[in-house]
């Protein structure tokens, strides 16, 4: 894989840091979007009253249940997408250790609110700013190298 010597690999595994609650939503949310999908599939609409005339569509129900199927399966996928993205993202993350793991979720993982990080981690871990972006460095090469090689 000649490509992966290309990729910028620190900005890609700040962008996999990222996705990093994304992906625990899809996973804990995507079986009850399943059985709601499964359950609009088969209920009934009721008429909408815009005062338009209607027109009879024979194939409505066989539409509606397809669009449905549709969804599924992109949820589905979703779903797969996640679970790889965990297997792959968690065993490198749970092999750092706290402090460094606290580092890079006050840096990349606070919604991005990277302003302040340095100052709020300084004093909560009583180190100078110089040694917490040195951490900060040291632990984003960690994970790099814990997830690219």
């Amino acid at each position: 894989m000649i490509a992966l010597n290309y990729i910028n690999k620190s900005s890609a595994a700040i962008a996999a840091m990222k996705d990093y609650e994304n992906m625990k939503l899809i996973i804990e949310n995507t079986s009850k979007e399943v059985k709601d999908a499964y359950d609009d599939m088969f209920s009934i609409n009721s008429a909408k009253l815009d005062g338009l005339p209607k027109a009879y569509d024979p194939k409505a129900g066989e539409l509606k249940i397809a669009g449905c199927l549709d969804r599924i399966d992109l949820m589905q996928e979703r779903y797969r997408q996640a679970m790889e993205y965990m297997a792959w993202f968690e065993p490198a993350w749970n092999s750092l250790t706290c402090e460094e793991r606290r580092i890079l979720e006050e840096f990349y993982m606070q919604n991005s609110q990277r302003s302040g990080a340095t100052a709020r981690l300084s004093y909560d871990l009583c180190y100078s700013e110089t040694h917490v972006e040195r951490l900060r460095g040291k632990s984003l090469r960690r994970l790099t190298k814990l997830l690219y090689g």
